[in-house]
């Protein structure tokens, strides 16, 4: 699973990361943060994640 993040639409909210805070951080800066090795496990929590982002920032594609 592939996650990016239009950073020009991200308005920092933390949705993603209350959702599921092992993929998705934001670093000092409040840039979001995703790693690039998502589980197979964390599959469906990322897309719920993804799906609810209230400025609809992020994407994301299965492999």
């Amino acid at each position: 699973m592939k996650v990016t993040v239009d950073r020009g639409v991200c308005c920092s909210y933390g949705a993603c990361t209350e959702t599921i805070g092992d993929v998705f951080s934001f670093d000092d800066d409040d840039k979001l943060m995703i790693v690039d090795d998502i589980k197979p496990e964390q599959y469906a929590r990322v897309r719920f994640a993804c799906e609810q982002c209230p400025s609809q920032a992020l994407s994301y594609a299965d492999d």
